[in-house]
């Protein structure tokens, strides 16, 4: 769920579930329901609020069908480690652990283990995608649980754009290097999962992305940050391809380029690219705007050591309430509690 409809959802699946007499677990707040639905969750687990344990298969079938009916038209994030029970489906399912005894791993962690049927001890892992032991029998009727998602050797975007490489993976989507059939050369494509980030407002990641996209509209033409290439929807997921820079970012340029001595020519460069960094934050400025998130990763710097700025999701004139995704440490004055 997310959070606006959290005590909805909560609410009719704990009818369910008090009349077949099912255990489960639910996130006790909607704080701690953001928090399951935030970036900074690991991708196998983002989206969950509520998790069932049927007793037996045939318990597991007719709760999810009720499950389902009762949910159904309510707002929630997909969940990448479990199987929907039908396409759009809030009632997800997976094989795993539900009270076995945590064993010590060999890298000193305790983590959950199944018994398959020869006896030996397997980990419970959380991909991000639905990964069922082989022996294990699927009750559902929509596949079975041997049965995976795979993705095919190429993956075509808008009829446009096919992905040949991700930049980075995350709860909230990936960055992904694409080919651009249509103008020809390399893009950035990055993704926001529908509900992922949600806010009590109703707004989501998606949201944030859409906004990032006007920025790229106001800033792009004046050389502040990249091109935006295009901005479109596939199966709830909204994307965003924007020009591919060719540089890194500026915590990565230091790492690489900063020599164990430094010298005058050393000084001489870094103080190029800090002045260039200052003309793009000034120019922000100038059109009304605070960046509100400006870090080391946000900052590319080119392979003439001229810089760009990217990720301007958080951008905003002053006053206005744009999302609150910051990165961990640069969170606006307005945001913090407290000292920081």
């Amino acid at each position: 769920a997310m959070p606006l409809a959290a005590p909805v959802t909560l609410a009719r699946v704990a009818d369910v579930l008090a009349r077949h007499r099912c255990a489960f677990k639910f996130a006790a707040t909607i704080e701690e329901l953001a928090i399951l639905l935030s970036r900074e969750q690991n991708r196998g687990s983002v989206g969950k609020f509520i998790t069932v344990y049927p007793p037996d298969d045939d318990a597991a079938v007719r709760i999810a069908e009720d499950l389902d009916r009762v949910t159904r038209g309510l707002p929630g994030p997909p969940i990448l480690s479990d199987r929907p029970l039908r396409a759009g489906s809030l009632v997800h399912y997976r094989y795993g652990v539900f009270s076995a005894r945590s064993l010590l791993g060999n890298d000193g962690s305790y983590e959950s283990r199944l018994t398959a049927p020869d006896g030996t001890r397997t980990p419970d892992t959380r991909n991000a995608w639905y990964s069922p032991p082989e022996w294990a029998a699927c009750p559902f009727p929509s596949g079975t649980a041997s049965a995976r998602t795979s993705a095919p050797e190429a993956v075509l975007l808008a009829d446009r754009f096919v992905v040949r490489k991700a930049l980075r993976h995350g709860s909230k989507g990936g960055v992904f290097l694409a080919e651009d059939r249509a103008e020809g050369g390399q893009v950035v494509i990055k993704q926001a999962r529908p509900y992922l980030g949600a806010m009590l407002d109703g707004t989501d990641g998606r949201d944030l992305l859409r906004h990032e996209a006007r920025m790229l509209d106001l800033f792009g033409p004046t050389g502040i940050t990249a091109r935006k290439v295009a901005l479109f929807e596939t199966g709830g997921n909204v994307f965003l391809a924007q020009e591919y820079l060719t540089g890194t970012s500026l915590s990565a340029w230091v790492a690489a380029n900063r020599p164990p001595h430094p010298d005058e020519r050393w000084h001489d460069r870094a103080m190029g690219v800090a002045r260039r960094l200052t003309d793009l934050v000034a120019s922000v400025h100038r059109h009304g705007y605070v960046l509100r998130d400006l870090t080391p990763g946000n900052v590319m710097v080119l392979d003439d050591d001229d810089c760009r700025l990217i990720d301007l999701e958080m951008a905003a004139v002053p006053g206005e309430e744009v999302g609150r995704a910051y990165t961990l440490g640069y969170a606006p004055p307005e945001q913090v509690k407290g000292p920081q």
